[in-house]
C-alpha cells in the first residue's frame, strides 16, 4: 500500500488471533514468613530515642549458592539491619534481623531490596516516632488550696504518719521507664532522715498503664516549710515534669496557717529554698507547741487595701483541726485518713476576744467571734479593716488623713484555743492587725465611685427584673 492510502477498514471474520505461552517458575529464594519475595514490617509506635528489632527469615529453595547484597542502604534513616547479609548455602536460611530506632516524632517508611540473581527480595518497613511522656494524676481533692502541679499531705501530728497517692500515665504504646528524681527540699527531720519521701523512685509503666506512687510524711518536729520538689525523668522525654509535695507538722491537734504562708504555698509548685532550719524558741528559752513553732505567740497581719472594696483590707487566717492518722502513736493503723475517728474526739474550739471598741469603730473586725473546728477539717476567719469617713471624722485619725497624709493604724486582739488531742500547751495567741488609713480625699473617691457602680448595678436589675418577669410569663402562655 502507498504511504498515503487510507487505513483497510476492520472486517472481524478477518481477525487473527496469536496464542503465547510460557513457563512460571517459582522463586527460589523468598522471605519464610510470607513465602513470597516481598515482606512488611510494621514496628508501630516506638519512643524516640528507643529500638524495637524484628527478625525474618530468607530461605534459599534452590541447589545452588545464591548471593545476596543489600542495595542502596540509607545510612542516615530509622531502620537499619542488624546482621550482615552473606550468601545463602543450597537449602540454607539467613535469620535476618531489622531495627527501628527513631530519632523524630514522625512517619517513618522504607523499602530495602536484597539484590539476588534469581530476584530481588523487597522488604517494607514502617514505623512511627513519638516522643515519651508520663502523665501526672493527682487528687481530686486535697487538704488544702495548691497551685497547680502539687501534691498536699495537710497538717500531721508529729509522731504520726501521713500517706497519699498520686499516679504516673503512660498513654503510649510502649512501655516507659521513669525516675523520680529530686532537685529541691525543705526541712528534714531533727533525727535527720527524710520526713516526705516518695516511692517507687524508679520503675516502669507498661503501656496504656498507670504506676502508682506512695507518698509517706513522717515527721519527728513541727513546722510548715517541709517539702520535696521532683522532676519526673523518662529517656529522651520531650518536657520535664515536676510535682511538688508539701506537709506540714503540728504537736498539738490545734493549727494556723497565716494567709502570707497560704499565699506562698498557692503561688507556684517550684517553691525556693525553705528558711533556715532552726528551732523557735519562747523569750523564756522554751519551745511553742505545735503548729504554732511557725507563727511564734504572735500573729501579724497587714490587711492591704483593695481600690475594689473602698480601699478596705481583709485577710483570712486558716483555724484547723488536726485528726491523729494512727502512724506514730495508739489507735488507728498507719495510713489512716485524717478525720477518721472525728466522732470520738471533742471538737476544737476557738474565740476572738480583746477588740477595744476604738479600733472596732473605726473599722476592724472578725468574724466569726467563735466557733467550732471538727477533727480533719479547718475554717477560715476573716479579719477585715473597712474605714469610712465617717469613723475617721470621729477619730484622731481622722485629723491626720484630712491633711492629705495616710498612715497605718494597727488593733490587736487574742485567739483562744480549747479541745482537740493533744490539747495546745500555749492555747492563746495575740493577732496583731495592721490596717491602712488613706487620705481622706483619696477615701472620699473611692467611696463616691463605689456608690455610683452599686446605683448603676440596681438600675441594672431594676430594669431586668420586669424583662425577667415579662419572659416568664410568655414562655408559661406558650405553654399553655
Amino acid at each position: 500500500l502507498a504511504d498515503d492510502a487510507p487505513p483497510a477498514a476492520h472486517v472481524p471474520e478477518q481477525t487473527q488471533f496469536l496464542a503465547v505461552e510460557g513457563a512460571a517458575l517459582p522463586s527460589v529464594v523468598v522471605f519464610g514468613e510470607s513465602d513470597d519475595v516481598k515482606a512488611e514490617v510494621h514496628f508501630g509506635t516506638v519512643s524516640v530515642g528507643q529500638s524495637v528489632s524484628r527478625r525474618l527469615t530468607v530461605v534459599n529453595h534452590s541447589a545452588e549458592l545464591v548471593p545476596l547484597a543489600l542495595s542502596e542502604p540509607d545510612p542516615t534513616g530509622a531502620f537499619s539491619l542488624t546482621t550482615a547479609v552473606r550468601a545463602l548455602e543450597p537449602g540454607g536460611e539467613l535469620d535476618l534481623g531489622v531495627q527501628f530506632a527513631p530519632t523524630q516524632e514522625a512517619m517513618s517508611y522504607q523499602q530495602m531490596v536484597l539484590a539476588c540473581p534469581r530476584g530481588d527480595l523487597v522488604l517494607t518497613l514502617q514505623g512511627k516516632g513519638a516522643a515519651p511522656s508520663l502523665r501526672v494524676e493527682l487528687p481530686g481533692e486535697q487538704p488544702l488550696p495548691v497551685a497547680p502541679g502539687t501534691l498536699h499531705l495537710g497538717p500531721c501530728l508529729v509522731g504520726d504518719v501521713a500517706t497519699q497517692t498520686f499516679a504516673l500515665a503512660n498513654d503510649s504504646d510502649f512501655d516507659l521507664p521513669f525516675e523520680l528524681a529530686t532537685l529541691r527540699s525543705g526541712w528534714r527531720n531533727e533525727s535527720g532522715a527524710i520526713a516526705l519521701d516518695v516511692s517507687p523512685r524508679v520503675a516502669t509503666v507498661r503501656a496504656r498503664s498507670k504506676q502508682t506512687c506512695t507518698v509517706t510524711f513522717a515527721p519527728d518536729l513541727p513546722g510548715i516549710h517541709f517539702f520535696t520538689l521532683l522532676e519526673v525523668r523518662v529517656p529522651n522525654g520531650r518536657d520535664r515534669q515536676t510535682l511538688c509535695l508539701r506537709a506540714h507538722a503540728t504537736a498539738s491537734a490545734a493549727w494556723l496557717l497565716s494567709p502570707h504562708d497560704l499565699a506562698a504555698e498557692t503561688a507556684t509548685s517550684a517553691p525556693g529554698p525553705a528558711p533556715p532550719q532552726s528551732t523557735i524558741l519562747a523569750p523564756d528559752g522554751s519551745r511553742f507547741p505545735g503548729a504554732l513553732a511557725d507563727l511564734g505567740a504572735r500573729v501579724d497581719l497587714r490587711l492591704e487595701p483593695d481600690p475594689a472594696r473602698r480601699l478596705a483590707g481583709e485577710a483570712s487566717l486558716l483555724v484547723g483541726h488536726c485528726a491523729r492518722r494512727g502512724g506514730g502513736g495508739a489507735g488507728a493503723g498507719a495510713g489512716a485518713k485524717e478525720g477518721k475517728g472525728a466522732d470520738k474526739v471533742a471538737p476544737l474550739e476557738f474565740s476572738l476576744a480583746g477588740l477595744p471598741a476604738a479600733a472596732e469603730a473605726l473599722g476592724f473586725k472578725a468574724e466569726p467571734a467563735k466557733g467550732t473546728v471538727a477533727a480533719g477539717t479547718h475554717t477560715a476567719v476573716r479579719l477585715s479593716f473597712a474605714p469610712s469617713s465617717q469613723s475617721l471624722a470621729k477619730s484622731n485619725l481622722g485629723i491626720i488623713s484630712a491633711f492629705g497624709v495616710s498612715q497605718w493604724t494597727e488593733a490587736q486582739l487574742t485567739l483562744s484555743l480549747k479541745g482537740g488531742a493533744p490539747a495546745p500547751a500555749a492555747p492563746e495567741v495575740t493577732v496583731c492587725l495592721c490596717g491602712f488609713v488613706p487620705t481622706a480625699k483619696d477615701l472620699a473617691e473611692a467611696e463616691a465611685r463605689a456608690s455610683e457602680a452599686e446605683a448603676a448595678a440596681a438600675a441594672e436589675a431594676k430594669v431586668a427584673l420586669p424583662e425577667k418577669g415579662a419572659a416568664k410569663a410568655k414562655a408559661a402562655k406558650g405553654k399553655k
